[in-house]
């Protein structure tokens, strides 16, 4: 899988997005709603169901949320992110 088509299938979770922390050029955190949809991609970007475990937090009302900003960036390879368009591989 290249980094473009990592960083597109990422994006598929932009309707998950529940908080983010960032300023003009740093992203320091992305946060989703966890479910079975948002594991399934997580899943195809090889992060394992361990790596969710040690990672999640709970949110409200019992739900589980997770930071995916190292996922983006590390695994990813995007250079920033944007709270319309997501994971970003190249600046533009």
């Amino acid at each position: 899988m290249t980094k473009s088509d990592k960083i597109a299938l990422l994006n598929t979770l932009h309707r998950k997005f529940e908080d983010w922390e960032c300023d003009e050029d740093t992203g320091y955190s992305v946060t989703i709603r966890l479910d079975k949809e948002s594991r399934h991609v997580l899943n195809g970007l090889a992060v394992d169901d361990q790596y969710v475990q040690l990672n999640h937090t709970e949110g409200e009302e019992g739900s589980f949320e997770m930071d995916i900003a190292p996922i983006g960036f590390q695994n990813c390879g995007a250079v920033r992110w944007d709270s319309f368009m997501g994971f970003i591989e190249e600046r533009t």
